[in-house]
């Protein structure tokens, strides 16, 4: 399995989100193995997004199609700290179905991101012929312990219930590797399943 995650490495003044971006992802890559890109954030929005098609390009090229991809930056309801909004989803998803396989699945760790832009770029790979499995929380939070999680995939969006999203939420602690398994899981109850063990 070819794993790639995409993280911010700088820090906003008096903030240390960008260390929190690189520790997550460094958490992500160890638990799935795979490369780390870091984006460029300080550049203007389509520099970012032109040299993270470049970097996923050249990742794809030395190491195969990617079958998971996390990404790890600041995310709104209508766009990405990639660079990427609404209006520009199709080039994302021009280039993750370029780099990705068919079924590639993906998680978003990026507040909000799964209130209009995910399900946009969902319905764009779709039309592009893939079946991605993508995961995104739907309110702002912490990265990877946000319990409002939303999962676009070939069925209707599933979002959790407010009891599971409790019981998700007790799990998605630094003790265990759950809150990097998200997107491994075929459905919420699934995901619901391991943080109940």
């Amino acid at each position: 399995m070819t794993t790639v995650s995409i993280y911010n490495r700088f820090n906003r003044p008096r903030k240390r989100d960008g260390d929190e971006f690189a520790r997550e992802s460094k958490g992500f890559l160890k638990c799935h193995g795979g490369n780390g890109i870091s984006i460029s954030a300080p550049l203007a929005a389509h520099a970012r997004r032109v040299s993270l098609h470049l970097a996923l390009m050249e990742e794809c090229r030395n190491n195969g199609k990617i079958d998971l991809l996390g990404v790890f930056c600041h995310g709104w309801k209508t766009g990405l700290q990639t660079g990427h909004s609404i209006a520009s989803a199709g080039e994302i998803a021009d280039t993750l179905c370029e780099v990705c396989t068919t079924d590639v699945r993906i998680f978003f760790a990026a507040c909000s991101a799964g209130v209009a832009f995910l399900p946009r770029l969902h319905e764009l790979m779709q039309h592009r012929g893939m079946s991605p499995n993508i995961w995104g929380h739907t309110t702002s939070g912490h990265t990877t312990r946000n319990p409002n999680i939303i999962r676009l995939s070939e069925f209707e969006p599933e979002e959790l219930s407010d009891a599971y999203k409790r019981i998700v939420k007790r799990a998605l602690d630094t003790s265990t590797d759950l809150r990097f398994r998200i997107p491994l899981a075929d459905s919420m109850s699934q995901l619901v399943d391991w943080a109940e063990v």
